[in-house]
Order: structure tokens, then C-alpha cells, then sequence
């Protein structure tokens, strides 16, 4: 996995509400049946609207994930899965929306903290299962 240090801290950070729905096409019904791969079915969709950081809030989040209490679970997932459509490599992670929210919580600056707790409220309400958290891969 990828590790904090690699996020270029210059550039925007995307926070996205995702949850999970099941695929219905029928040659992968029929491939994860074969398989005996049933959660080769689950697929996670975004929902709502992302949260766009500028680059400033978005190096305050990082410190903050930079921390012990929170880096393991930031790094765990951390991997470049896609690119932008420029062709950036974005480093991603993701997350239970619950621990992301006690992440927010944790935040020093209030406004910060009320802003992402009102993201958080907005994506519950549409089902939103897993907070995503992209960044731009260092060069």
C-alpha cells in the first residue's frame, strides 16, 4: 500500500459518500455463481455530491490523518486505483462513514469540523455506507 508521504499536499483533496448496490447484469450473476464469488456482485456507487477541498484544508486533513490514532486506517486501503481526467495518478483510500465521522469530530478547527459534520448528515440520509478520500499522487 501507499503511504501518506506519497499525497502531493499542493494540490485539492476529493472526499466522496459511496455505498454498495448489487450488480443485476446477468453474465456476472451468472460469473459469481460459478465462481461461488457472491460479493463479486457488490459494487460501490457514489452518492450525493463530493466534497472538494482546496489544497490548504486539504494538507490540514492530512496532518491530522498523519497522526498514530488515525494513519493505520488512512494507510490501510491507500493505492492508486485511478487517475483524473488528465491522467494524474490519485492515490484512494476509504472508510465506514462511522469512523469517518468520529475523524471529523475530531478536528480542531470548528468550522472545518461543522462543515464535514454537515457533508456527513447529507450523505447518511442518502444511504451512504463508506467515505472515499482521494488525492493526487506526489510526481
Amino acid at each position: 500500500m501507499a503511504r501518506i508521504e506519497q499525497i502531493d499536499r499542493s494540490k485539492s483533496v476529493t472526499i466522496t459518500g459511496h455505498k454498495t448496490v448489487q450488480h443485476t447484469d446477468q453474465f456476472l450473476v451468472d460469473l459469481a455463481k460459478h465462481m461461488q464469488l457472491p460479493q463479486l456482485l457488490n459494487c460501490d456507487v457514489p452518492v450525493g455530491l463530493p466534497k472538494v477541498t482546496d489544497a490548504e484544508l486539504g494538507a490540514s486533513l492530512l496532518d491530522r490523518l498523519s497522526e498514530s490514532r488515525w494513519r493505520a486506517l488512512f494507510e490501510a486501503d491507500l493505492q492508486c486505483i485511478c487517475e483524473d481526467s488528465d491522467g494524474n495518478p490519485l492515490l484512494t483510500t476509504w472508510m465506514p462513514i462511522d469512523v469517518f465521522s468520529r475523524f471529523a469530530s475530531s478536528l480542531d478547527d470548528t468550522m472545518v469540523r461543522i462543515e464535514l459534520e454537515a457533508t456527513i448528515s447529507d450523505w447518511e440520509a442518502l444511504g451512504v455506507e463508506t467515505v472515499y478520500i482521494d488525492a493526487y499522487q506526489r510526481p
